[in-house]
């Protein structure tokens, strides 16, 4: 099936899904992640349940308190299968980045509130995003050029941009071995076709 992450918070047993990822990965052996995009335009039956399955999973594991960074696989008969549960936000700029690019909620400021014992604010759009965004990683000297072009011809899509290494090249074994990333952010559903389309057309799911 496809594959698919999702950030949670949760207090004093109290659990609420704050976003779901779209990921793209190469394929075996290593299954090393290409990039991501939220939201994962999921239909809003399958997100139900995704609630569900994750949310029954947390009460049985009795986990209550935290963030919670849950990979899960979506098979083709729509049934939801748990890969992983983490305590804690999802890497790869997703915690600190796409989760308040694409929903408004900060994040890591939910962390800390659960951790001090303030009330954690659920408010989506809070702080004026709501849009849409993608992490694409460098994986290679073609990826290299593919990004530096696309940023060329959209700079206003650009949010952030770092490289790795300074020169690009050789074999990628794991996720410490890639080259860097570049994050976009789209405010509209057609910008956001647009760029999954050019940024993922050679992607694995």
């Amino acid at each position: 099936g496809s594959e698919y992450s999702c950030e949670t918070i949760s207090q004093n047993g109290k659990h609420d899904l704050l976003a779901i990822t779209t990921k793209y990965t190469t394929s075996e052996p290593h299954y090393i992640e290409i990039g991501h995009y939220e939201p994962s335009v999921l239909s809003e039956n399958i997100i139900l349940k995704i609630k569900d399955v994750l949310f029954r999973a947390f009460d049985l594991l009795g986990l209550e308190n935290g963030a919670f960074h849950s990979e899960i696989i979506i098979d083709d008969k729509d049934e939801v299968f748990i890969i992983e549960i983490g305590a804690r936000m999802g890497g790869d700029c997703i915690g600190s980045d796409l989760v308040y690019i694409s929903t408004g909620y900060d994040y890591m400021k939910m962390v800390i509130d659960v951790a001090c014992g303030n009330d954690v604010e659920c408010n989506r759009g809070k702080n004026g995003k709501n849009e849409y965004a993608i992490i694409r990683f460098i994986m290679s000297e073609e990826d290299d050029i593919m990004l530096r072009a696309f940023e060329i011809q959209h700079p206003e899509w650009l949010y952030r941009k770092y490289h790795e290494v300074s020169t690009v090249g050789g074999k990628i074994c794991s996720s410490v071995d890639r080259f860097g990333y570049y994050i976009f952010s789209m405010k509209s559903k057609s910008d956001f076709d647009v760029a999954r389309e050019y940024l993922f057309a050679k992607s694995v799911r």
